[in-house]
């Protein structure tokens, strides 16, 4: 049995968090595949897009339009991931998962 590179984990991990279904109340951001943005969400909740390719991780703030193309997944962010990538320490008032 081979071992898997971090990237794949990666992927395979959001891949697994993105199938869970999320909240009534919370709209996840979507593709517009016309423009090649990512457009909504919440613009208090921070969301963790990974790329399929490389397996990078991009935290950003829903609610206006993220420009990191079609090629990734999109969940909520870990306080981890939003710590690392956005903001240390992370401000109150910040929605991820804990």
């Amino acid at each position: 049995m081979r071992n898997k590179s971090d990237a794949e984990l990666a992927r395979e991990i959001a891949e697994f968090l993105a199938q869970a279904p999320p909240s009534r109340r919370q709209k996840m951001p979507r593709s517009d595949a016309r423009r090649g943005v990512w457009r909504g969400g919440d613009s208090r909740t921070l969301y963790a897009f990974i790329g399929h390719r490389t397996g990078e991780v991009f935290v950003r703030p829903g609610g206006g339009v993220i420009n990191v193309g079609p090629d990734v997944t999109v969940r909520m962010a870990t306080r981890d991931e939003a710590e690392r990538e956005w903001q240390n320490p992370l401000h109150p008032g910040w929605k991820v998962v804990e």
